[in-house]
């Protein structure tokens, strides 16, 4: 695929993600349609994930907050990966990492680098603002607060 279908497939990929409206079990089909069999997750803390328990996550994710929605602020492509800066929007309402929902409001930001192959994506290397979302759930304190 030419680095320009690899960035359609990966809007596409985003498009399905806010489709999901909150149903955790619409997550595998998501998946199915645009992940291999084989995908592989990396996060900064050094843990690979398999398709399986990225899934998974993705659930907790969609379950915490039903009512989110993605949108891709920056896209570029070359050869077999695609790169986006990506921010999420949406009512903390389910259960997050052990933290109970708060009703609140959250704005997360995160970057992606995938790897496409055979029209699928095959790797996915994500950074992600963890202590900013931690902070605006109440989780952590702010830089500025006293303690």
């Amino acid at each position: 695929m030419s680095a320009k279908q690899n960035k359609e497939l990966v809007r596409q990929a985003w498009k399905a993600w806010n489709e999901v409206g909150g149903d955790a079990a619409k997550v595998p089909a998501v998946y199915d349609k645009y992940y291999t069999s084989d995908f592989i997750f990396h996060n900064l803390a050094g843990v690979d994930m398999t398709r399986a328990k990225q899934m998974q996550s993705d659930i907790e994710l969609v379950s915490a907050f039903p009512d989110s929605s993605y949108q891709i602020d920056d896209i570029l492509a070359e050869g077999d990966r695609v790169a986006i800066r990506v921010t999420m929007n949406g009512i903390h309402r389910g259960t997050f990492m052990g933290i109970p929902p708060t009703g609140k409001h959250v704005v997360g930001k995160g970057e992606e680098i995938y790897r496409v192959t055979g029209g699928k994506i095959a790797e996915s290397w994500c950074i992600i603002d963890a202590h900013g979302l931690l902070n605006q759930l109440g989780a952590i304190p702010s830089a500025g607060a006293k303690r």
